[in-house]
């Protein structure tokens, strides 16, 4: 049956599902590793976690392969089983033969990846170097593009964003050189993320199109629902809400397919805010409180981190301040302790925000002065236009400083129409107002 169908390279899945079955009941190992690995690596990308998962543990129980163990990892991470990933990575780099370069780049990747995660940056990205090194020493082009993909992602992290964007052009150029569409899809995708991050939206939407249809060519429904809430963000931001539930709706049929818990805790979040922006705060924080259940079980920090930060947003909009205050400051600890520098900022406008509503005004003035400097130094002009446009009404309506004021509420605007921001005419508002009262 092996060399019928499998040999000949005419099996289906439902005949190779027997060779593997027969092979493990005639502890055939060679045939069995072979037929689960070939599965198991066929079905990971298109999101058959479940599938993988019972394929590997069927095979596990019969024979220990650093490539089963390997696959298997990799769908527990997408499982929330990351305790279980970790040692599972661990035991195949045990096994794995020193001359697979390949596959112990492959490996150490992954373990990088919960590391990252994890917030232990500097220990990740010496991991990546490393595999950076060992694929240029043996000549392959797609782990060097895996490197580099890795190494821009915690540069970005890091809010080192020229350098990420250099390091995700570098490895573009080499997946369209070697037609790797999976890894120009993901790199599509992160360049879209800083373009947005720099104010060039047009650009960005474009990128995050791309990354889709490629993602939708190879089948890739996690890639699928990645760009499609990046997109559904950015709509959010132009103000255009029916568009975004759409997106999310269609995000929904999606993640269901996938049983990925990753996946669901950024699908809940992103629904979230959206309930937020029309005032369902109900709807909001059950979305919120799922998301972080779902983002503590994977051990993802920077999502909880996140997740408590719109949980302040809700709760001050709720004019529940001392709340919103600590949901902002369990934020905080977070995102330093991973050193996300974005998160940093965002958090610490919000705190500014309360500062101002318990008149502790010399606080909130050095607090926004804090967020601003970071969003400079990492070029986020969203952030920048918010935050400027709050530090100018505080100057103006706290401290009688009105020059300044409105200096700093016209470089918001700048900014907010370079973005299209659906804030611009919000700010334009606020500029108007002031000036009448002047006259």
């Amino acid at each position: 049956m092996y060399r019928l169908w499998w040999k000949a390279k005419t099996a289906t899945e439902a005949q190779k599902l027997e060779i593997h079955r027969l092979a493990l009941l005639g502890k055939d190992k060679d045939i069995a590793v072979n037929v689960a690995n070939c599965l198991s690596r066929k079905w990971i990308p298109h999101s058959r976690f479940r599938d993988t998962n019972k394929i590997c543990q069927n095979t596990l129980n019969n024979i220990s392969d650093y490539r089963i163990l390997s696959n298997l990892a990799r769908v527990e991470i997408e499982l929330g089983k990351l305790k279980e990933a970790v040692e599972h990575y661990q035991e195949a780099l045990k096994l794995c033969p020193d001359n697979e370069i390949i596959e112990i780049c492959g490996i150490k990747h992954c373990l990088a990846y919960i590391k990252s995660k994890s917030g232990e940056l500097d220990i990740a990205l010496k991991i990546y170097q490393e595999c950076l090194i060992d694929s240029e020493k043996i000549g392959h082009l797609k782990g060097k593009a895996s490197a580099l993909h890795e190494i821009a992602r915690i540069y970005l992290l890091q809010g080192k964003v020229d350098n990420a964007l250099h390091k995700y052009q570098e490895c573009l150029a080499i997946q369209e050189n070697i037609g790797d569409i999976k890894g120009q899809a993901s790199t599509l995708h992160q360049i879209a993320y800083i373009k947005a991050q720099k104010g060039e939206i047009q650009e960005s939407l474009a990128n995050y199109e791309k990354s889709f249809y490629l993602k939708d060519s190879i089948g890739d429904l996690k890639g699928k629902i990645s760009a499609l809430h990046q997109i559904a963000s950015l709509k959010e931001e132009q103000g255009d809400l029916e568009a975004v539930f759409s997106l999310l709706q269609m995000s929904l049929k999606i993640v269901e397919k996938t049983g990925s818990v990753e996946l669901k805790a950024a699908l809940f979040y992103n629904m979230a805010i959206t309930y937020t922006k029309v005032g369902r705060f109900d709807l909001a924080i059950n979305s919120l409180d799922t998301s972080l259940k779902l983002a503590e079980q994977i051990d993802d920090i920077q999502s909880q981190a996140m997740v408590l930060h719109q949980l302040g947003v809700v709760s001050e909009q709720q004019i529940k301040f001392e709340n919103a205050l600590q949901f902002y400051s369990k934020s905080l600890i977070l995102n330093k302790q991973i050193k996300y520098l974005k998160g940093q900022a965002d958090t610490l406008h919000q705190i500014a925000n309360i500062y101002i509503n318990q008149r502790k005004i010399d606080a909130a003035l050095a607090t926004y002065k804090e967020a601003l400097e970071i969003q400079e130094h990492i070029q986020d002009m969203r952030g920048k236009a918010s935050t400027l446009a709050s530090l100018g009404q505080m100057l103006i309506y706290e401290l009688g400083d009105y020059d300044q004021g409105l200096d700093l509420l016209q470089q918001s605007l700048s900014i907010l129409q370079h973005l299209q921001s659906s804030e611009t005419d919000t700010v334009k508002r606020i500029i108007l107002s002031i000036q009448e009262s002047i006259l």
